[in-house]
C-alpha cells in the first residue's frame, strides 16, 4: 500500500489501495482515489505551555512591567486554503496593528504555519484566584471566499513567582 496522509485534511487528490479477502478467494487489490476541495480555511492556534524571559525589548505592552514573558504564538493553516489574519488579542492587549512586525504578514498561505513571540506582562498575567483565567483571540477572513472565522484559546496561569528576571 502507498504513503497517505493520516488525516486527508488539505488541497489534493490523494491515491492508495486496499486488499480486500472474502473465504478462500484470492486477495484482490482495490485502488482507491480521494479528492479533497476545501473552500474554507482551517486555522489552529497554539501556545507554548512554558513562559520564558525573553531578550529584546519590551515596547509592546503599554501596561508598566515587573516581568515580561515571552511565549509562541503559533498560527497553522490546515486546510490549503489562503487565509488572512485580521486581528490578534492577547490578555486584553490589541496586537492586531502589530500583525506584521510580529508575523511578517498577515497573510496565512495554505499550508502554512508562522511563528511568533508575544511578550506580555506579569501585571497582565497576575490575576487572583479563582479569576486567573484569560484569553488570546484571533480573527481572519479567507482570501478567496471572503469567510470570516474566529479562534479563542483560555488560558489558566499559575506560579508566575518562580519566573526569574
Amino acid at each position: 500500500m502507498g504513503a497517505y496522509p493520516f488525516f486527508l485534511t488539505g488541497n489534493g487528490t490523494y491515491h492508495s489501495s486496499f486488499t480486500v479477502q472474502a473465504g478462500l478467494a484470492k486477495p484482490q487489490q482495490i485502488p482507491a482515489t480521494v479528492t479533497v476541495a476545501n473552500t474554507q480555511s482551517n486555522v489552529f492556534v497554539t501556545l507554548n505551555a512554558e513562559p520564558f524571559v525573553p531578550l529584546g525589548p519590551y515596547a509592546y505592552l503599554s501596561a508598566p512591567a515587573t516581568k515580561v514573558l515571552g511565549f509562541y504564538l503559533t498560527l497553522s493553516e490546515n486546510a490549503g486554503v489562503a487565509t488572512r489574519i485580521t486581528s490578534l488579542k492577547a490578555v486584553g492587549v490589541d496586537l492586531t496593528g502589530r500583525l506584521a512586525a510580529l508575523y511578517g504578514d498577515s497573510l496565512l498561505a495554505p499550508m502554512q504555519s508562522r511563528t511568533a513571540v508575544i511578550e506580555l506582562s506579569t501585571n497582565l498575567l497576575n490575576l487572583p484566584e479563582p479569576f486567573n483565567f484569560t484569553s488570546i483571540d484571533v480573527g481572519g477572513q479567507d482570501v478567496d471566499s471572503g469567510a470570516i472565522w474566529t479562534r479563542s484559546l483560555t488560558l489558566q496561569v499559575r506560579n508566575l513567582e518562580g519566573i526569574s528576571d
